[in-house]
């Protein structure tokens, strides 16, 4: 079993730096800022919908009239509520 503990010493991660974490075969993770993941994690989203709109936004290489995507799709009503800057 691998030794999974992490030193006490303050690492660069809680100082705004980033803590490679390395076994025998080499680098296996990172440690960083809760803040640059979030800020990660919220990049990945808005790409994967990004993407997503993409797609829909097609239909065989055409774009689709907003009017027809209107006709095709009704919004769902599962709770969500958007957040507007």
């Amino acid at each position: 079993m691998r030794d999974t503990t992490l030193p006490r010493r303050k690492e660069p991660a809680a100082t705004g730096g980033t803590l490679t974490v390395s076994d025998e075969t080499g680098p296996t993770a990172v440690i960083i800022p809760i803040d640059d993941y979030r800020r990660l994690v919220e990049d990945a989203e808005d790409y994967r919908l990004y993407l997503e709109a993409e797609r829909r936004s097609h239909d065989g290489g055409k774009l689709i009239p907003s009017d027809e995507v209107w006709r095709r799709h009704t919004p769902v009503n599962d709770g969500y509520e958007p957040e507007f800057e």
